[in-house]
């Protein structure tokens, strides 16, 4: 398993590129500057086979319609978030686009010889997403699951509640080794973050 991140846009999204041996890759949340994005993908000798988006804020796809144009790849997200992506492009003049597929709850994602299953947390956005590879013992957590912190909940479609939850019971019961790729800032494990909530 390869994972080489990119930092990109303004917030410092950490758009991932996480690959097979055979160099199969999902593009995880291309936030922007969809040119870089390309330029690495094309040094590494990678093959994208889809563009997943954890959840539906611009930050983390405004690279979407050029990677899509670029690749002939679709676009992947949460069930819940498909009615959330119209609001951004009202509000926050993103391209028109629409995702290829909606992902639901523990439905499993196969990228050569990897397998992520799909976990739907809520509460950053209406149904974000986080892909887990079990047998890697990854998670990319998208904006629900920072190093030291979690994502915000006051966002139109935000929920404190629904956030914890999502925390709580469906990350943070993952194995301690689990290593956390998060939307922004450094990675994190599953067992430093249940120390953190006092769940160790």
């Amino acid at each position: 398993m390869l994972i080489k991140t990119i930092k990109v846009g303004s917030l410092l999204t950490n758009c991932y590129l996480v690959a097979s041996s055979d160099k199969q890759c999902l593009i995880v949340d291309p936030g922007d500057q969809p040119e870089r994005i390309i330029k690495v993908i094309e040094k590494e000798g990678l093959k994208p086979i889809f563009i997943v988006n954890t959840h539906a804020h611009p930050d983390h796809l405004e690279g979407d319609p050029g990677l899509k144009e670029h690749f002939s790849v679709p676009i992947l997200m949460g069930t819940g978030d498909a009615a959330f992506l119209k609001l951004m492009f009202g509000f926050f003049g993103v391209p028109f686009f629409v995702a290829d597929k909606y992902l639901e709850d523990k439905e499993k994602l196969r990228c050569g010889n990897l397998e992520a299953e799909v976990i739907a947390t809520p509460g950053h956005s209406p149904e974000g997403i986080c892909l887990y590879f079990k047998r890697e013992k990854v998670l990319i957590s998208g904006d629900t699951l920072f190093a030291g912190d979690v994502g915000r909940s006051d966002l139109p479609g935000g929920s404190e509640e629904a956030l914890t939850i999502s925390v709580k019971e469906k990350l943070l019961v993952l194995p301690d080794e689990v290593v956390v790729y998060p939307g922004h800032g450094p990675t994190t494990t599953i067992k430093k973050e249940k120390e953190l909530w006092g769940l160790s």
